[in-house]
């Protein structure tokens, strides 16, 4: 969202299209690993899945304090221009749901998303999509 906020600023006006205004709502925000990794370090993913999940929850809650942590540790980012980012991220992060969103996936969402790959080509035939992803942090299933 910084090319957004960044053009805004000086005054360009800008039309943003979602691709979700359109139909298309794969999750933008995922996190990958190897099946080997879960199978040797359950606990390493999922702790590290808790660990993005409480992050992204307490930047959301405290955004002043999450901006100015960012422009402490990279002085050449701006504190109101980098705020101004982050508001406009958040709706992408909790979508569906709020906060308490982060870090689930719904299958009928892959579905979906599947579904169009393959319609475009994109994927030669539909997968299993209950094999495809695990909600490993929240300890449920697709």
């Amino acid at each position: 969202m910084d090319q957004v906020v960044t053009l805004q600023r000086k005054g360009i006006e800008i039309s943003i299209i979602t691709a979700k205004e359109h139909g298309i709502n794969p999750y933008g925000d995922v996190v990958i690993t190897t099946e080997k990794t879960l199978q040797e370090h359950p606990d390493l993913v999922k702790n590290f899945m808790a660990a993005v999940i409480e992050s992204s929850q307490w930047a959301i809650e405290h955004s002043s304090d999450a901006v100015a942590s960012l422009v402490k540790s990279a002085p050449e980012l701006k504190a109101d221009n980098e705020s101004l980012v982050w508001q406009e991220t958040i709706p992408f992060l909790i979508a569906e749901g709020g906060a308490g969103s982060i870090g689930r996936m719904r299958s009928d969402r892959w579905a979906d998303t599947m579904n169009q790959l393959v319609e475009f080509k994109a994927l030669d035939k539909p997968v299993d999509i209950n094999a495809a992803f695990r909600n490993v942090a929240t300890g449920s299933a697709p």
